[in-house]
């Protein structure tokens, strides 16, 4: 009998750990006796002539199956009895296989079949059994059961191909005991907004992001939907016809229609990233993304979103757009360097903008480019640089007002006259008042003909603004106060404010950038959120749940050393230090920053020492387009002023960036990237062969000197992560494992080709793996969604599969329980429930 199968795997054996819940095979290990039935107890065959049962000769010298498989177009095959399981959950199976006369890795293997009620689906996965002939192999395979799955089966099979022989014996059947510990980080959050009329539209990034629409009179919710698959919104505008379209940081575009309910996906932006809306005549959306500087015009008559390439070659990323609908005109601002450009609707003609400008070196993007009333604002951000300027496109050359430090997203468009000499005068926006005592944010009011801007009211960062016939300027407050945004009406005529609207902003949870573990018998975890933002403590310990700190910048690296966490922060490699204290964390400490002249962005590499040496060691990759490499930072956690004074090595490697650092003793190793910044593809040599990462090592004690260049591997790109394991270094550059031992610098031991795939088919490749040693004697890798572990004994076997999908990052307490990130969730697997 034949066996169908759907992406038979001939990749080598790669298990799964025993886990809590046992799901109850009859008849496992075959010892009933076999007098009793042609078939063993609780299986069924597909033929007695190729499958057989015994007694003897199994693993441990009881019974065992075997199937013999003559050759191609013929299957010997054995399943199980069928037990319940949940669509979802994990499910592995394991056996003992021993091969013989096998010559085909592909030929013996295991698999799960799963039911709907009585309907049997298709396999999906199966596993090979690889290894030399006449040895018991043990052979592993895991799981997640499909959506409408009741029950599953375990099958043994030989799979059509060269003739073999093998013998099956201690099938176990078992799913992990995984606790999950909730969400981390959840907010009511306003990520993006618009006005039409009677209603605001707000998106929310979130894990899944979420949109959702309120009445402005009353602030009551009309309808809330999540998006699938996506989790930032970048923007939100309604077009000339009331539909609404909202730009996400996946690319896709999503569709409103006025008076539904409803939203659909109704393209992908070629340009990645969609950062920025603007309407456009009849109906239609212009939108700008992060790739190629490149923008898109979506016309609603066909449904098609049609490239427009952008104005400046050197720019990689459009971060905001306006549209002269009138002129015929499309206004870029471009990053990085900041730029800012006119085009016409196809993106030709261009003309800088910016000519009558002195540009700083700390000029990064051109945010929230508004055309207005015949001038173009233009939102200039940078390291300690936040101005808007008020350009002239009829004049480009002439030098422009400045507006400082607006807050607000973009500005408002035209106020109605209240008089004749204000006819399409003033706009409003949010910016902090600098007189205030706390800076607080205030509503201002700018005359673009007289050029002179007026204080009118407090009000916090808006996120949209739109006009009433009565003369009221309309503003979404982001967060009025915890968990509600505020509609605020100012009447600009009579200089009064009307009492707020409130309206409960979507919550949502924020998925989770990266995690580490504290020290101690009750050790706290800590998680950082991607996008948003957000830092939270998780105390296993406590019954309540984790305590958020409001955290603005998103952490790209932690680490934690007594009772502080260290976090390193995007944008502008900002490295701050928090107390660690019974009710989370507090006394946010910003010691330095790797901007201006430095040029980084993200600290990936977060490494505390402690004493003696009592060190924080940091290293970065640089900002987009700055043709810059990472940075070394090293700060002595002995001093205690603010700002500290590291010592700091700009361009450490040429051409590469820092992602993994480690130490031994005195001596820190650090693992880097030939990719720089996003869309800094890897750096090629002279023969136009991609360079190697690199494995370094350097003595803290001397933090100036040359640092030692180990190349453990060649043609690998990047090296994400590496530990200290028993005074050998442990990395994994790529789909490599590799261990280096400084008492030994040519043995490295090194496994090629695990995972399949090399990282020079991605767009980027930064922090895509993390190890922790465990106390059990192996070392776990979470990479490419899925948890590995590696025996320290023996490294060179193949990687087991402990857990199979959903693990973004991992750590390890001191009592040896392993944490990991899925999504925006935290999930510990416990090693007291799941023996090793």
């Amino acid at each position: 009998m034949a066996l169908l199968l759907l992406s038979i795997g001939s990749i080598a054996t790669m298990s799964t750990t025993q886990a809590a819940t046992n799901l109850v095979l009859r008849n496992p290990k075959f010892t009933s006796n076999p007098t009793i039935t042609t078939n063993p107890p609780g299986w069924t065959i597909s033929n007695p002539n190729l499958v057989t049962w015994s007694t003897t000769g199994g693993y441990d010298n009881s019974g065992a199956i075997k199937l013999s498989d003559p050759g191609p177009n013929v299957s010997a095959v054995a399943e199980s009895e069928q037990v319940a399981v949940k669509a979802g959950a994990q499910i592995d199976v394991s056996a003992q296989v021993k091969l013989q006369n096998n010559t085909d890795p592909a030929t013996v293997m295991v698999a799960i079949k799963f039911y709907a009620g009585t309907t049997a689906l298709p396999i999906a996965t199966s596993m090979g059994a690889v290894g030399n002939n006449d040895q018991w192999l043990l052979t592993k395979l895991s799981v997640i059961a499909p959506a409408g799955a009741t029950k599953a089966s375990v099958v043994l099979f030989t799979a059509n191909a060269a003739p073999a022989t093998a013998y099956f014996d201690n099938i176990t059947f078992t799913t992990p005991e995984i606790q999950d510990k909730g969400d981390q980080i959840t907010r009511s959050l306003v990520s993006a907004a618009a006005f039409d009329g009677d209603v605001l539209y707000v998106g929310a990034t979130g894990f899944p992001a979420k949109f959702a629409a309120y009445d402005v009179s009353n602030g009551e919710r009309r309808f809330e939907v999540e998006l699938p698959k996506t989790e930032e919104i970048l923007s939100v505008a309604v077009a000339t016809d009331r539909t609404v379209y909202i730009g996400t940081a996946s690319g896709r575009l999503y569709q409103h229609a006025y008076g539904s309910t409803t939203v659909k996906l109704v393209g992908t932006s070629i340009s990645e990233a969609i950062w920025t809306l603007k309407p456009g005549s009849n109906g239609s959306m212009y939108g700008g993304g992060s790739k190629d500087a490149a923008a898109f015009h979506f016309t609603p008559s066909d449904s098609k979103m049609y490239p427009i390439p952008g104005p400046l070659s050197t720019a990689k990323n459009v971060r905001s757009l306006a549209v002269d609908k009138i002129g015929e005109k499309i206004y870029w601002g471009l990053g990085t360097s900041a730029a800012s450009y006119q085009t016409d609707l196809s993106g030709n003609n261009p003309k800088n903008l910016l000519g009558g400008v002195a540009k700083g070196t700390n000029w990064d993007y051109t945010y929230y480019t508004d055309y207005v009333g015949g001038k173009v604002f233009a939102r200039i951000t940078g390291s300690l640089l936040n101005q808007t300027l008020v350009l002239d496109p009829s004049t480009p050359t002439a030098k422009p007002p400045i507006i400082d430090q607006i807050n607000s997203f973009g500005i408002s468009g035209l106020a109605p006259a209240v008089a004749p000499a204000t006819q399409g005068d003033l706009v409003f926006y949010t910016k902090p008042d600098p007189t205030h005592i706390n800076k607080a944010s205030h509503l201002y009011s700018y005359s673009i003909k007289g050029g002179t801007e007026d204080k009118i009211t407090p009000m916090s960062q808006s996120a949209a603004f739109m006009f009433t016939d009565n003369n009221e300027v309309i503003a979404c407050v982001r967060e009025g106060e915890a968990g509600f945004g505020w509609i605020v009406k100012h009447n600009y005529r009579s200089n009064s404010t009307s009492p707020v609207v409130r309206f409960k902003s979507p919550v949502v949870a924020t998925g989770l950038r990266t995690l580490t573990v504290g020290p101690g018998a009750n050790p706290k975890v800590f998680t950082a959120g991607f996008l948003d933002g957000g830092l939270a403590t998780f105390d296993p310990a406590a019954t309540t749940p984790a305590t958020l700190k409001n955290e603005a910048d998103q952490a790209e690296g932690l680490a934690v050393l007594d009772d502080k966490l260290y976090a390193g922060l995007y944008q502008y490699a900002k490295i701050a230090s928090f107390d660690v204290t019974t009710t989370g964390l507090e006394n946010k400490k910003e010691l330095f920053n790797l901007s201006g002249t430095h040029k980084q962005d993200r600290p990936f590499a977060m490494l505390a020492i402690p004493a003696p040496v009592n060190k924080l060691v940091v290293g970065t990759v640089p900002q987009y387009a700055v043709n810059a490499s990472g940075s070394l930072a090293i700060l002595s956690l002995d001093e205690s002023s603010v700002p500290a004074v590291p010592v700091i090595t700009d361009n450490f490697i040429a051409g590469q960036s820092i992602l993994a650092l480690t130490n031994i003793g005195n001596v820190i190793y650090g693992g880097t990237s030939t990719w720089g910044a996003y869309n800094d593809k890897p750096v090629k040599d002279a023969n136009g062969a991609y360079e190697t990462a690199t494995l370094f090592s350097l003595d803290i004690s001397n933090p100036k000197a040359v640092p030692t260049l180990i190349n453990p591997v060649k043609d690998r790109l990047v090296i994400s992560t590496l530990i200290n394991v028993q005074g050998k270094i442990w990395g994994l550059a790529e789909d490599t494992l590799f261990i280096y031992d400084p008492a030994n610098p040519l043995g490295v031991i090194q496994q090629k080709n695990l995972f399949g795939y090399r990282y020079s088919e991605w767009n980027i490749a930064w922090k895509a793996a993390k190890m922790a040693e465990a106390k059990n004697g192996y070392v776990y890798i979470s990479f490419d969604d899925k948890l590995y572990r590696v025996s320290i004994k023996t490294p060179g076997q193949r990687p087991e599969l402990v857990i199979s999908s959903g693990v973004n990052s991992v750590d390890i307490d001191e009592t040896g329980n392993l944490y990991y990130i899925s999504g925006a969730r935290l999930k510990k697997f416990d090693m007291v429930a799941n023996p090793q």
